[in-house]
């Protein structure tokens, strides 16, 4: 089942990938906590992790938030299966779920200079060469 193209709710939008169930909350109020939920109850059983993607979502209302919590206490759904992506996470969060959170700022390319074709090893083998001292030779094998 993949219904990530057409929400359930306004709002929500989920999928299935490898036996992980990936629910995106584009925002968060009574009825997408209730779908939620409500996807969450249906696949734990199939599923190895729930992923609640709530980065879009800048501040949870305490009420919902208190509604989410009540909803997955009341489930037969182990704290450790659900992750939540984003800030909002941590005020969502259970005890034994996990919470994670990318600074935006460091989301971007991580390179160490060694992949193919990377702009970053150009930059990097053209800074490696100019720091060469101007009359050092390079090592000869014989």
């Amino acid at each position: 089942m993949n219904a990530g193209a057409s929400p359930l709710i306004r709002g929500i939008h989920h999928r299935l990938n490898q036996h992980n169930l990936h629910i995106r909350c584009e925002e968060l109020g009574q009825e997408q906590v209730d779908a939620v939920a409500s996807l969450a109850c249906q696949h734990h059983q199939s599923c190895h992790h729930i992923f609640i993607d709530v980065r879009p979502v800048q501040r949870p209302q305490p009420e919902v938030a208190r509604r989410l919590q009540a909803a997955f206490r009341a489930a037969p759904i182990a704290a450790q299966k659900i992750v939540y992506k984003g800030k909002a996470g941590l005020e969502l969060a259970l005890d034994g779920n996990r919470v994670i959170v990318v600074d935006e700022a460091k989301a971007g390319h991580h390179c160490c200079g060694n992949c193919a074709g990377c702009a970053c090893r150009k930059h990097k083998d053209s800074v490696a060469q100019t720091s060469l001292p101007p009359d050092s030779a390079q090592p000869v094998c014989s």
